[in-house]
């Protein structure tokens, strides 16, 4: 039976809400700020002309030391031309590069789990970005990516593969 969409719309905004508060309430518990969160946009175009992607993703991250972050994230992706959603749940890596100061190189892997508005499939991101601080702590600061971003999903009894080219500006806060 399938749910109506509103009610898919407020399951997705209670996953989100429950997702930030748990990130949210790490980090402020944490005083040695070990914990990253962001949340930001990303754009996306397929490189055949299969369309463009818009993407609201939130993200976690544990500092494990200078250089290396792992973590969790969700991403909520609409993608025009085929005309359907995604909600993958990722595991996130960043590693700092040591001969750049603030640049890092970042990879993601995840699935997209179905629902009555959303499709299944398995999704990776793999990239560089740059961090720009702000703020008194300097730990505050817009996040910008420049990656690729590989779909492999299951639509209508349909196979279907992506590749896209992503750009993406996020806040860590």
């Amino acid at each position: 039976m399938n749910k109506p969409f509103l009610f898919s719309i407020i399951s997705l905004k209670r996953i989100f809400v429950v997702i930030s508060f748990v990130l949210l309430t790490s980090g402020l518990l944490n005083a040695q700020r070990k914990i990253d969160v962001s949340l930001g946009f990303g754009y996306s175009r397929a490189f055949k002309g299969e369309g463009y992607g818009k993407a609201l993703q939130l993200q976690g991250l544990y500092r494990i030391n200078e250089a290396l972050k792992v973590g969790l994230g969700a991403k909520l992706e609409r993608l025009e031309l085929p005309g359907v959603n995604t909600l993958p749940v990722f595991a996130a890596a960043e590693w700092e590069l040591p001969f750049l100061r603030r640049a890092f190189v970042y990879g993601d892997a995840g699935y997209g789990f179905p629902s009555s508005q959303m499709i299944q499939g398995a999704v990776a991101d793999a990239g560089v970005g740059y961090f720009l601080p702000f703020g008194r702590n300097r730990q505050n600061g817009m996040q910008f990516k420049l990656g690729y971003n590989l779909k492999a999903m299951s639509y209508e009894e349909l196979k279907y593969t992506r590749h896209s080219f992503v750009i993406g500006a996020y806040y860590v806060f």
